[in-house]
């Protein structure tokens, strides 16, 4: 699934929680806007070796004050990309594997070359439109 303008990533993230979509690349404009995206995956899929996931969660939720801290940066951020392994969910019986991207993607800057990578890699692509 490609989500286009994902904001604070909300909608990937409650496909990911409760249809057990295997693959989202959440992108967006704007480096806060995708470390937002970052953080929320943290607090929504917490990384399994993680010791103390209540402990985790608590320090997670306490940025809420002072911002996600900015795994990527505004100089960076066209070339970084943010993968985030999902733990299965506890329906699931087989532990296939599941994963969650946050890229950039400028459309002010979006071309036909920069069409082709992401043609025929998705199933579903979800676009916000606004004025």
């Amino acid at each position: 699934m490609l989500e286009l303008g994902c904001g604070t990533g909300l909608v990937g993230i409650t496909l990911l929680k409760t249809l057990g979509v295997r693959s989202h690349l959440f992108t967006d404009c704007h480096f806060r806007v995708l470390n937002a995206v970052v953080n929320n995956l943290k607090i929504n899929f917490p990384p399994s070796d993680e010791n103390d996931q209540e402990e985790a969660y608590k320090k997670r939720l306490g940025q809420l004050e002072t911002g996600p801290p900015q795994k990527i940066s505004e100089e960076m951020v066209e070339r970084t990309s943010y993968h985030h392994k999902i733990p299965p969910n506890e329906e699931e019986e087989e532990e296939e594997e599941r994963e969650a991207t946050v890229r950039h993607l400028n459309w002010a800057t979006f071309g036909a070359e920069d069409a082709d990578t992401y043609q025929g890699k998705f199933d579903v692509i979800l676009v916000y439109f606004y004025h």
